[in-house]
C-alpha cells in the first residue's frame, strides 16, 4: 500500500467515538502542554497528574515503543524536567513554552544534571520549546 498513512487510520476510543491516530496524537499533545503550563503556574493537581503520566510512560506499559513514539516521549520528558529550572523572563507571562525564559539557579537545587544541560545549551531569547530542542539534539 504505497502512500498509506498509518496516522489516518480510525481508532475506536470508546463511547462510540472514532478518531484518527493523528487526532489522538494532537489531542494528547495539547493535553500534555496544558498540564505542563498549569503545573508550571503552581497547580498541584496538574503537577501530580504529570508525575503519574511520567510513571505510566516510563513503566512496563510501553516495553518497546516505535522509534518515533520513543522520541516524542523523551522530548516531553526532557521538556518537563527543563521546566523545573527555568522561569519566564517577563514575570507576567505564565507560559514558558513560547515565551523567552531565563535560568533559575535556585530551582535547580537537586536537579543539577537538568540545570547543567539547560545552562550548557541556553541562549538569550530561548523559549522552553527551543531550549528542549537544543538539548535534545
Amino acid at each position: 500500500m504505497k502512500g498509506y498513512d498509518v496516522f489516518s487510520q480510525r481508532v475506536d476510543i470508546g463511547f462510540g467515538l472514532f478518531l484518527t491516530k493523528r487526532e489522538i496524537h494532537e489531542r494528547f499533545n495539547a493535553l500534555l502542554r496544558g498540564m505542563i503550563l498549569r503545573a508550571i503556574s503552581g497547580d498541584e493537581a496538574s503537577a501530580t497528574t504529570l508525575q503519574e503520566v511520567h510513571r505510566l510512560l516510563r513503566g512496563d506499559l510501553y516495553v518497546d515503543p516505535p522509534p518515533g513514539v520513543a522520541r516524542v516521549i523523551r522530548s516531553y520528558h526532557l521538556m518537563l524536567n527543563l521546566s523545573l529550572v527555568v522561569q519566564p523572563t517577563n514575570g507576567n507571562t505564565p507560559a514558558v513554552i513560547n515565551a523567552p525564559i531565563e535560568l533559575n539557579e535556585a530551582w535547580g537545587v537537586g536537579l543539577s544534571d537538568v540545570y547543567g544541560w539547560a545552562k550548557q545549551h541556553w541562549k538569550r531569547g530561548n523559549t522552553l520549546r527551543s531550549l528542549t530542542i537544543r538539548v535534545f539534539l
